[in-house]
C-alpha cells in the first residue's frame, strides 16, 4: 500500500499555482519512493481552526508516515500544538514573512523556510556595512502589514549605526498621481538607498509607478524576490536594470550542480521551469526521505544548497545571497553581488504575532 504523507495547501488568488508547484515538487523529490500523497486543502491559511480540521481529517482516514505542506503565521503556536499533541512528525514550509516563532521545545516537528524575514536582516546589515545608513522603503498596502520593516529596522538601527529616510507606502486603492507621490518623497528624503517590497499586482504597480517616476535613476533600488519576479521583468524591459535582490534561490543560479539537476529533471517531467514554490515541496521531499530512511550520513543538498536541520532551532539554516540585476542584449542576467552570513538563528518569537495581516503571506 506504500507509506501517506498528509500534504496542507493553501489557496492563493495571485498565485495560482503555489498548491500545485509544491506538491509537483514533492512528486519529484519522491521519485522511486514508496509513498502516497494525502491532500487537503487550508483555505487561505489563516484560520487555525480550518487547519487543524484538515490535520484530524488526514490523521483520522490514514496511517501518517509525515505531515507537511504550507503554513501561515496565524495561529501557528495552535496548529503545532495539535500536531505535537498528536504525535504526528511534521516538516512545514512558509515564507518567513514575519519574524520567525520559536520551534526549539518542538518534538519531531521542523521548517523550512523562505526565510524573507531573515533575508531583510542581513540586507540591513549589508547596508551598514556598505555605509548605506539612510534607508527608504516602498511597499504597498499589504506588504506593510507584515515584518519586513520590522527586520530592516532590528538591523539598522543596532548601536544607531543607520535609520529609516521615511516610508513610502501605497494605499490599496492608488492613487492618480502616485508616481510623482514617489519621486517626491524620494527628492524630499534623499536616502541612500530605497528598499523595495511587493507582491503580484502589486509588485507590477511599483514597476509602473518606477517606470513614471525614474527614482531609481539616482537612487540604488533593492528589492525581496517577488518584487522582481521573471513575470514582473518580462513585462518591464530593461527598466530594473543596476537593481539588486536578496534571494535564497533563484533559476539562474545555475553553478550549483544540485540546482541545475533539479530544474532539469522538473522540466523534463513537467514541461516548465518550477517556481520557489516547487523548490520548498522538493526540499520537503528530500528531507522527508531522509528521515525515513535514517540516512544522516551523508550531506544532502537541495537547489538552495546544503539541506541541514540545526538542532538547536528545529529549522533549516538557510544561505541568502545578493544579486544584481543586469539588461544585457535584449535580456536580463543575474550577476552575484555577495553571499550573506546567517542572521542569529536565536532571535525567535515565543508566540504567535498580535499583528500583521491574518493571513498567510502571498495567499491573497
Amino acid at each position: 500500500m506504500g507509506l501517506h504523507i498528509g500534504v496542507l495547501l493553501p489557496q492563493s488568488k495571485e498565485h495560482s499555482s503555489l498548491g500545485k508547484d509544491f506538491v509537483n515538487g514533492l512528486r519529484l523529490g519522491l521519485a522511486g519512493s514508496d509513498f502516497n500523497l494525502e491532500v487537503e486543502g487550508i483555505g487561505f491559511g489563516s484560520n487555525s481552526e480550518t487547519v487543524i480540521n484538515a490535520i484530524q481529517k488526514l490523521t483520522n482516514q490514514y496511517e501518517l508516515s509525515c505531515l507537511t505542506g504550507i503554513l501561515g503565521h496565524t495561529g501557528l503556536s495552535q496548529i503545532l500544538d495539535h500536531v505535537e499533541g498528536a504525535g504526528e512528525p511534521m516538516i512545514y514550509a512558509d515564507f518567513g514573512a514575519t519574524r520567525p516563532l520559536d520551534l526549539s521545545e518542538r518534538k519531531r516537528i521542523f521548517c523550512n523556510s523562505l526565510d524573507l524575514y531573515g533575508a531583510t536582516e542581513l540586507l540591513g546589515s549589508y547596508f551598514l556595512d556598505n555605509k548605506l545608513l539612510k534607508v527608504a522603503t516602498s511597499t504597498c498596502y499589504y506588504e506593510s502589514g507584515y515584518g519586513f520593516i520590522d527586520a530592516m529596522k532590528r538591523t539598522l538601527y543596532k548601536e544607531n549605526s543607520g535609520s529609516f529616510a521615511g516610508h513610502f507606502i501605497t494605499p490599496l486603492n492608488p492613487r492618480e498621481n502616485e508616481a510623482q507621490l514617489l519621486k517626491e518623497f524620494v527628492d524630499a528624503t534623499s536616502p541612500d538607498v530605497l528598499f523595495a517590497f511587493h507582491n503580484g499586482t502589486f509588485a507590477k504597480e511599483h514597476a509602473e509607478f518606477l517606470a513614471a517616476s525614474k527614482v531609481h535613476k539616482n537612487t540604488p533600488l533593492y528589492t525581496l524576490p517577488f518584487t522582481v519576479t521573471s513575470q514582473v521583468l518580462d513585462l518591464f524591459p530593461a527598466l530594473f536594470d543596476k537593481t539588486r535582490t536578496v534571494s535564497s534561490w533563484l533559476l539562474e543560479d545555475t553553478p550549483s550542480q544540485a540546482n541545475m539537476d533539479f530544474i532539469k529533471r522538473y522540466l523534463q517531467k513537467y514541461k516548465k521551469n518550477p517556481s520557489v514554490f516547487a523548490v520548498l515541496g522538493y526540499e520537503n521531499a528530500l528531507l522527508i526521505k531522509q528521515k525515513s530512511e535514517g540516512a544522516h550520513k551523508e550531506e544532502l543538498y537541495g537547489p538552495r544548497g546544503l539541506l541541514k536541520i540545526n538542532s538547536e532551532t528545529n529549522r533549516i539554516d538557510v544561505q541568502h545571497r545578493l544579486w544584481e540585476i543586469n539588461w544585457n542584449n535584449e535580456s536580463y542576467e543575474y550577476a552575484l553581488v555577495d553571499s550573506l552570513t546567517n542572521s542569529n538563528p536565536y532571535d525567535f518569537q515565543v508566540s504567535d504575532p498580535n499583528s500583521g495581516w491574518h493571513n498567510a503571506y502571498l495567499c491573497v
